[in-house]
């Protein structure tokens, strides 16, 4: 039987692998076996669960994701500016949550934007979402072209923080999150089994943690396009998981 030392080993040259994100161990491993390697991922800080059967279960470990860094508007530079993040009573009696996935397409494309009405389409929206008035508005399939409307429209400036201003995110398409509420930890999640990728934000309302992931699944009716939807709803539920929060909300 592998010592402690053989599995931090295994663990360590994960750590310092840049290309690897998550590492699996198979369902070999007795339960002896399996509690080392959630010592050990535990005091690095790794997220880890153990999922399957009972006599067929595996160790799924992971990297904590990068943090990416929330924006305000600041009105004396005219500009969006990242956001430190100081703690403050965010207490309210309810608030709103709305999601939209406002569809993209090939924004070169010419006759995509005739068929489509993306310029109408994307100012419409705009308004509608002023009308909602939301607390919390989390958006799919967000574009580069969509997110600086957002940028330069003077009730958003006024009323939101933004999750990133990052246009690398929402290249060719991508999700962001915007609230009224500060963003306590932000955090862009890329999956192992698909390119498809998750906005994770905390934010402190009523002196509770709340978690929202925004998240666009890998669409398609295909048998194998369920597999990885399956894998990529498994990737967001260990994450969850390794957060100590008081509630989780999946948007998307």
């Amino acid at each position: 039987e592998n010592g402690e030392s053989h599995w931090q080993t295994l663990i360590d040259n994960f750590v310092n692998d840049p290309h690897t994100l998550e590492r699996i161990f198979d369902s070999s491993l007795n339960r002896s076996q399996r509690s080392i390697i959630h010592a050990i991922a535990d005091s690095l800080g790794l997220i880890h669960m153990s999922t399957g059967p009972k006599n067929n279960r595996t160790v799924i470990l992971q990297k904590v994701p990068p943090s990416v860094e929330s924006v305000k508007y600041n009105e004396v530079t005219s500009s969006w500016d990242i956001y430190n993040y100081e703690m403050q009573e965010s207490i309210v009696s309810n608030y709103t949550l709305v999601t939209f996935n406002v569809l993209f397409e090939v924004e070169h494309n010419a006759s995509n934007h005739d068929i489509m009405m993306t310029n109408v389409r994307y100012l419409t929206l705009l308004r509608y979402l002023e009308s909602l008035n939301a607390e919390i508005v989390a958006l799919q399939e967000v574009t580069p072209k969509l997110l600086n409307m957002i940028y330069h429209d003077t009730w958003f400036q006024e009323n939101y923080y933004i999750s990133t201003k990052d246009e690398s995110l929402v290249y060719p398409s991508g999700n962001i999150i915007l609230s009224k509420f500060p963003f306590k930890n932000n955090y862009h999640i890329k999956f192992s089994k698909s390119p498809k990728s998750m906005i994770l934000s905390e934010f402190e309302i009523n002196n509770k943690s709340i978690l929202i992931g925004n998240v666009h699944l890998k669409s398609g009716t295909l048998e194998t396009a369920g597999y990885i939807r399956y894998a990529e709803l498994v990737e967001i539920l260990l994450i969850i998981k390794s957060n100590e929060c008081d509630q989780s909300i999946i948007t998307g």
